[in-house]
């Protein structure tokens, strides 16, 4: 089975950090770089990783090479960044909760079901 390549967005939340130390240890999974709004906070985390720091959430996004995106963003940045990565076929784990208000996830949902 090919490996699950996974970027990790932001750090904001501390939940990250679990998350990418469970990325590290699963056989079947490359944790393949960090994006954080915060340069300073991104940087500590890819270094602590040992991954690299993007600091552009488009490239990252727009990385063919990436599969899946973690994303501890501020709650009111989830669906934002949750419809960013599902539109360019990006499979999301979002930390909780999911979205702010019900409008953001029924819009995120939405999104989902137009990029399968």
């Amino acid at each position: 089975m090919e490996k699950i390549r996974f970027a990790q967005l932001s750090f904001w939340f501390g939940h990250a950090q679990g998350i990418c130390a469970a990325a590290k240890q699963h056989p079947q999974v490359d944790l393949s770089c960090i994006w954080d709004d915060d340069p300073g906070r991104g940087k500590a985390a890819a270094e602590k990783f040992d991954v690299p720091f993007v600091g552009d959430l488009d490239e990252v996004l727009a990385n063919k090479e990436i599969d899946a995106v973690g994303i501890c963003s501020p709650t009111q940045q989830h669906a934002e960044h949750a419809i960013a990565a599902i539109e360019q076929r990006k499979h999301c784990l979002v930390e909780k909760p999911f979205t702010r208000t019900i409008a953001q996830a029924e819009k995120l949902i939405k999104a989902a079901e137009l990029n399968p």
